[in-house]
């Protein structure tokens, strides 16, 4: 019987910690890099603010004049209020990341997150 006393990691279990760490990095390059996305207020089919969330470095709120106010956040933008009845745009959430949307049907209004470039495809298959 061999003495194991000392050799922690067998060549196998370096090769299963190399491909977590690989998997780790893949994921993180497709789902944690959210450089340029777009979010846009949008009232009547008016487009009223365009901001770049990748930009924002500091809280802030707007104000708009049909009661709703939209808060903007670092990497996120959500109804912080609104007077409408049943609220449901602002029990929505945080809008992160690129095809989220939230609307405020009694009020016209609509948050839609886009992302870097509309003309790249979704997904590609092979």
């Amino acid at each position: 019987m061999k003495d194991r006393a000392g050799r922690f990691l067998r060549p196998a279990d370096l090769i299963a910690v190399a491909a977590i760490l690989l998997l780790a990095g893949a994921l993180w390059l497709i789902t944690g890099n959210r450089q340029g996305e777009t979010a846009q207020i949008v009232c009547d089919k008016e487009v009223l603010y365009t901001i770049r969330l990748s930009d924002v470095k500091e809280p802030y709120e707007i104000r708009l004049n049909n009661g709703i106010t939209v808060a903007v956040e670092p990497g996120a933008i959500f109804f912080a209020s609104s007077d409408c009845a049943n609220r449901l745009c602002v029990r929505t959430g945080k809008l992160t990341r690129a095809g989220q949307s939230a609307a405020c049907l009694p009020h016209k209004t609509l948050i839609r997150v886009t992302g870097r470039d509309k003309a790249a495809p979704d997904a590609l298959t092979g």
